[in-house]
């Protein structure tokens, strides 16, 4: 019996079996944590293009006749469709809508008005991995929440119509 304890051949792949577990999650976490992060990214930068796209062109039209609002809109939604690690169903479609494109001004777009733009998009942690809330072993799969990307800025006055010259 004291020989049986004293044996030690096998205990480092005890060992390993007990480890790697613990080390596949804490992998999965910090990949799931860094796509997060790289989105929120995503978002609040399509939100500060937007802003900065209205303040310096504030009364500006394309060849549609389509406002600047529709344009930074339409800006907004590709950057973030177009993005590396963006939602599938997303890049399909830019204009769905679960991705949320608001625009704010004191008095609309003139010379000197605020502008602010706020930009919400759903991301769900896992989705990639077919993981839906309440199915998963682990806390952090499954769980979704809204992205906040938000910008402002003051409209420049530097044109003559601007300033009323």
């Amino acid at each position: 019996m004291v020989g049986f304890v004293e044996d030690k051949r096998g205990a480092v792949a005890i060992q390993v079996a007990l480890f790697i577990p613990i080390l596949i999650i804490i992998l999965l976490g910090a990949y799931e944590l860094w796509k997060v992060l790289y989105m929120q990214q995503v978002v609040n930068d399509a939100a500060y293009q937007g802003a900065r796209l209205m303040t310096m062109q504030p009364l500006g039209k394309d060849r549609e006749g389509n406002s600047t609002e529709i344009i930074a809109e339409q800006m907004i939604r590709r950057y973030i469709s177009q993005a590396a690690l963006a939602d599938p169903a997303l890049r399909e479609n830019p204009g769905d809508p679960r991705l949320k494109v608001m625009f704010q001004s004191e008095h609309g777009p003139f010379c000197g008005s605020h502008i602010l733009v706020h930009v919400e998009m759903p991301w769900t942690v896992g989705r990639e991995w077919g993981v839906s809330a309440n199915s998963s072993w682990l806390p952090f799969m499954g769980f979704t929440w809204m992205m906040h990307g938000r910008a402002e800025g003051w409209i420049l006055c530097e044109r003559a119509i601007d300033v009323g010259g």
